[in-house]
This record gives C-alpha cells, structure tokens and sequence, in this order.
C-alpha cells in the first residue's frame, strides 16, 4: 500500500498488539516515536516518555514479560485528521501473582505518512495502584484466587 491512510495505520498497530506480534505492531512505528505512558513511574516502572522504536520494543517486550494479554478490544476509536483518540479494554494477567487486571486505556495517537510518530496513553492509575497492592499482598500469603468468569 502506497499511502496508507491514518485509520489503516492505527488499526493494523492494534491488530498487531492483540496478536502479540511486537514486531509487525513496530512496524507501524516512527524510529524516533514519542511514547508517552501518562502513569506514575512509581506504579508502573516502564511508564513515562519513551523515545525510539528500539526503546518502545524494549518497552513493550517489559510489558509482555509481566502481563499476559488475554484480551483486547478495540471499544471506541475516532479520526480527526492525522490524530485517532481510542478507547481499548483489556484484561491482563500479572505473570508474578496470577490475578487478572481488567484496564481501560485511552489512546491519543498522531500518524505522519505510514507510521505513528506520537502516542499518549492513559490509564486509572489509582486502579492499577490498588491491582498492584494486591497482587503484591496476594503473592506473599496465598495462591491467587480465579475469576469468576474463567
């Protein structure tokens, strides 16, 4: 595809990320991309500015390492131009615990000809603080208890 527009770009990221493949997810990604994790490093070390592709695959490989996709849906996405503004619901599995984290993440994500150059994500911070906290309490007395949906 020659010119790919905004909306093919940004949703090929997803449909990438969904799928697990960092590689081909990369792909739709600037070499100098602005990843800007709107989360206190406290709660989530890898938080922060990212700056780069091969820092954001580091990033990304961080996050895989410590939470198991096991599912992901793409609930809201609009375009404005070159920007999409999204709305994802996912539920995770923390690897160390066990416990499933069910998030909503808000994206802001700006495209300049095949690739996204700059994403925003935001998360519920003080719902990932109190995840953590029991995970974390969880982890040190007792095996974690399933979902009730699983």
């Amino acid at each position: 595809m020659l010119n790919p527009s905004p909306e093919f770009v940004v949703r090929a990221f997803f449909d990438a990320w969904i799928s697990q493949d960092i590689d081909r997810a990369l792909s739709y990604i600037s070499a100098d991309v602005f990843w800007r994790m709107h989360i206190d490093t406290e709660i989530i070390i890898f938080a922060g500015l990212t700056v780069g592709r091969e820092a954001m695959r580091q990033r990304m490989l961080e996050l895989v390492a410590t939470y198991e996709l096991l599912t992901y849906e793409l609930d809201f996405i609009e375009f404005v131009g070159q920007q999409a503004r999204t709305m994802s619901r996912g539920d995770y599995r923390h690897r160390p615990s066990g416990h499933v984290l069910d998030l909503v993440i808000r994206h802001v994500l700006k495209v300049e000809g095949k690739q996204i150059v700059e994403i925003d994500e935001y998360h519920d911070a003080e719902r990932i603080r109190a995840f953590l906290a029991m995970a974390e309490f969880s982890a040190a007395s007792s095996p974690p208890l399933a979902r009730s949906d699983e």
